[in-house]
């Protein structure tokens, strides 16, 4: 009797054969302006990548492509990294920029947001 759990054959490429795994980070938001936002999250960033942050506010929710500019490891007991982050105004149309500037008013306020970013390319 064999303990293979394998349903198909499988294959070792001879070379050249590459891949990029994304994911689903979640992140804090340290601050946030019109045109972009300061994160910290758990895993290294890589600046100059693009992926998709979704901004989500008591009342609104906001899906928008940003640009990743700067990342650093922060100090202390947990791995944490700060993170600067671009809006790709090309991306955002009216009822985007609509659902930025309610976000923008409750961040003026005090209100929590919080932050998920899709796409990330895991390093």
């Amino acid at each position: 009797m064999t303990n293979e759990r394998r349903h198909a054959d499988r294959y070792q490429p001879s070379s050249g054969v590459m891949a990029r795994i994304r994911t689903i980070v979640q992140a804090e938001i340290c601050n946030i302006s019109e045109s972009g936002a300061l994160i910290r999250t758990s895993q290294a960033l890589v600046p100059g990548t693009k992926c998709e942050l979704r901004l989500v506010a008591p009342g609104n929710e906001l899906k928008v492509s940003v640009l990743v500019t700067r990342c650093k490891l922060l100090l202390g007991e947990t791995r944490t990294y700060e993170a600067g982050l671009e809006f790709q105004e090309s991306d955002l149309d009216a009822e985007s920029k609509s659902a930025l500037e309610q976000i923008l008013e409750k961040a003026k306020k005090g209100r929590p947001l919080s932050g998920v970013l899709k796409g990330v390319s895991s390093s």
